[in-house]
């Protein structure tokens, strides 16, 4: 178990590199989480997740020409958390039962990525979790 003042390490895994960076500033102003590597593809994803053993891994599902599906099951196997990322709310419950801490929209606040990142690094899973639309 890693001792409480250790970072929360951080894989993002997007298709797009603009989302990459986004997140990756976004991040950066929680001194508790240190992005330690980004994927652009499923092989990226998978090679870096064994290689880097992130705390929690923020996963678009809507990854390259696959979906981002096909890793959580995987991902889920090996205890990994993952908060799947979705454009759109009815792919959640499909993130859900495949094996996602929980599934977030991509524009939700940014306090609420924050904390649903912190709590799958202390809870693993929580489904029931949800957060809206940015206005």
């Amino acid at each position: 178990m890693e001792p409480a003042s250790a970072a929360i390490t951080v894989l993002i895994v997007d298709d797009d590199a603009r989302v990459r960076e986004s997140l990756r500033a976004l991040l950066a102003l929680d001194r508790r989480l240190q992005v330690v590597g980004e994927a652009a593809s499923v092989a990226e994803a998978v090679t870096l997740a064994a290689t880097l053993r992130p705390s929690v891994v923020l996963l678009d599902l809507e990854l390259d020409t696959t979906h981002g599906l096909a890793l959580l099951g995987r991902w889920r196997r090996e205890g990994l958390p993952v908060i799947a990322l979705a454009v759109y709310p009815d792919t959640a419950a499909e993130a859900l039962a495949a094996g996602a801490s929980t599934c977030l929209l991509k524009d939700v606040p940014r306090q609420c990525l924050l904390a649903a990142i912190h709590r799958a690094h202390t809870q693993r899973m929580w489904p029931g979790h949800r957060c809206e639309r940015s206005s």
